[in-house]
């Protein structure tokens, strides 16, 4: 049989030897030589053919492509897919042709059995495959994508087990770059159904195919409507490595800023490099206790003090109150310099890194700048619509961060106070503010009460809310390689990679739950507040616990470490802030 590829041609089947269609008269063979045999998609775009100018006449596959009107011609298409390395991976593109304005691409016949037959003759992947499905697929779409290609149409119907020896996978089904058209929206992200897909829109694509495969569920039942989010763990036959849950959760992000843009991104996540090994021959380093004693009580606020910050030089505190006021102490003998009123009920305050603005924020969702030296207001920079509970400084002083009881977070250019960028992130559940925000002294990472961003990528690296809690106190190394968090939910501090969310230590032995946690500046140390109003000192080696300093009477609020390590500085619900030094 000779199948017609008009798609317009009300009877498309034809003789064997047919050259024209006996019922639309169209020329039925492609570029006088390629004969389509039969169609193998359900929309007629691909066709099992032959080639009838070789003897053998070898089978091959009929492809019509659909470029963009804005997008490159498939002479450029074609030509980028022949620029590709050879990959075991890909179909050969044999030739491009265009007949009666329908544009076709002929590709090698691959033989073996698509993965969407594999599923319903034999069952589920196994993590290994899975393992494997990735790493074969994921170095191809970085090729694809640094060519300016996208595959637009991954699904386990076009991932072959091929027939060879080692039986690798083979991605079949391309159709060109900016396609206007999507071949299944089941697998397509969001953009992809707009008819503006990204590199990003395959890697969704090989993620809702892997969930497929993995759970044999339908993605149809596997995706939450009324949420727009995937419900799939629950559906997984055997527990799954955390690096591949952790690359299965990007890929399948609905939003683009928290899905990875790169395939190579993803690859990273699922080989991360071993954190926090220690070599055979090396022990644990013991931190021995020191003498800390409290030499300075600094009072003055009518009521709980949630926010500190120490000025880049270190001679001056600012302490934000419940009470409306901030106030500027001098950190080496404590006494108040400015006393400031007017503010809101305060949340947060931090000082730019040049020390010559302090920001505040709080109810009333007010951000002001007041200058340090004088203790008078700079001005209002914002007015927002919903409280602000947590605020953090970028390193190099351009942008900063708050975070609103809704649970978003915005970042704001600080020169002009313009809106910068508005992060929401797909898990934001509106009862869940943001009660701490921090950035890597990098630069490159935010970490908030629940999420992990990457701000070079621009995106959203994950939620590590199942891994660890949801944090009322954040604190980032300064290798900028961990973070730790606490929360209400029990009386634990947790240390997690930065990079994979994956727990590393856990610091169990305060009384009641922690609220404050503070790095030393050697990073081998980290100091929590409890609301049982001790703070505690760790080895983030060990676990252990090095020293408890007992004094606060209520909930320490928040704690900062001076640059020299021989200072910290507490804050308490008891209205107070304490400064402690060690020999």
């Amino acid at each position: 049989m000779t199948f017609c590829t008009n798609p317009n041609c009300p009877s498309p089947q034809n003789t064997d030897k047919a050259k024209t269609c006996a019922t639309c008269g169209s020329k039925l063979l492609i570029q006088g030589r390629y004969r389509p045999i039969k169609p193998i998609s359900k929309k007629n775009t691909t066709y099992f053919a032959i080639d009838e100018r070789k003897k053998v006449k070898p089978p091959c596959i009929i492809q019509e492509i659909y470029p963009s009107s804005t997008g490159p011609y498939t002479q450029e298409i074609f030509q980028n897919y022949q620029l590709l390395a050879p990959s075991p991976h890909l179909p050969k593109l044999l030739n491009h042709t265009t007949l009666e304005n329908r544009h076709y691409f002929i590709f090698e016949y691959i033989e073996g059995t698509n993965l969407n037959q594999e599923l319903l003759s034999t069952g589920t992947l196994t993590e290994t495959e899975l393992g494997q499905l990735l790493e074969q697929i994921l170095p191809l779409l970085e090729q694809l994508h640094n060519q300016q290609l996208l595959h637009n149409n991954i699904k386990p119907q076009n991932i072959i087990r091929s027939n060879q020896p080692d039986k690798p996978y083979i991605l079949v089904g391309f159709t060109g770059t900016l396609n206007t058209k999507t071949s299944d929206p089941i697998y397509s992200a969001p953009e992809q159904i707009q008819r503006q897909p990204i590199p990003a829109s395959d890697l969704y694509s090989l993620g809702v195919t892997c969930l497929h495969l993995i759970t044999g569920i339908h993605p149809l039942e596997l995706l939450d409507s009324k949420e727009d989010n995937w419900e799939w763990q629950d559906y997984l036959r055997r527990e799954l490595p955390k690096n591949l849950l952790i690359v299965l959760r990007s890929l399948v992000q609905r939003s683009q800023l928290g899905r990875y843009q790169l395939a190579s991104q993803a690859l990273q996540d699922l080989h991360p490099p071993t954190q926090n090994a220690t070599p055979k021959n090396e022990q644990p380093e013991i931190l021995q206790p020191k003498e800390w004693k409290c030499t300075h009580i600094l009072k003055g606020h009518n009521n709980t003090i949630p926010s500190i910050s120490l000025s880049p030089d270190e001679q001056t505190i600012a302490s934000g109150s419940h009470d409306g006021t901030i106030k500027i102490w001098d950190a080496k003998n404590g006494k108040l310099i400015h006393s400031i009123e007017g503010n809101p009920y305060i949340h947060a305050v931090a000082f730019t890194p040049d020390g010559q603005t302090l920001i505040s924020v709080g109810h009333q969702s007010c951000i002001n700048l007041v200058n340090p030296q004088t203790g008078k207001y700079i001005k209002k920079l914002s007015q927002l619509e919903q409280d602000i509970e947590s605020l953090a400084i970028s390193p190099n002083g351009e942008i900063f961060a708050t975070g609103e009881n809704t649970g978003i977070i915005k970042l704001w250019d600080l020169k002009t106070g313009a809106l910068y960028e508005t992060l929401i992130s797909p898990d934001c559940q509106p009862w869940h503010g943001v009660d701490a925000l921090a950035f890597s002294s990098d630069g490159q990472f935010l970490v908030s009460s629940s999420e992990v961003w990457d701000l070079q990528r621009n995106k959203r690296l994950y939620n590590f809310t199942p891994e660890a809690i949801w944090a009322h106190s954040i604190a980032i190394s300064p290798d900028c390689q961990s973070f730790a968090v606490t929360g209400d939910m029990d009386k634990t501090a947790k240390l997690l990679n930065v990079r994979t969310g994956q727990i590393i230590r856990k610091f169990k032995g305060h009384l009641k739950s922690l609220r404050a946690l503070a790095f030393h500046p050697n990073g081998q140390i980290i100091a929590s507040g409890s609301k049982d109003g001790r703070i505690k000192l760790w080895n983030i080696h060990t676990g252990q616990s090095i020293q408890t300093l007992s004094g606060h009477s209520k909930v320490v609020t928040n704690l900062i470490f001076c640059q020299d390590g021989k200072t910290l500085i507490s804050a308490s619900q008891d209205r107070k802030l304490k400064i402690w030094q060690c020999d």
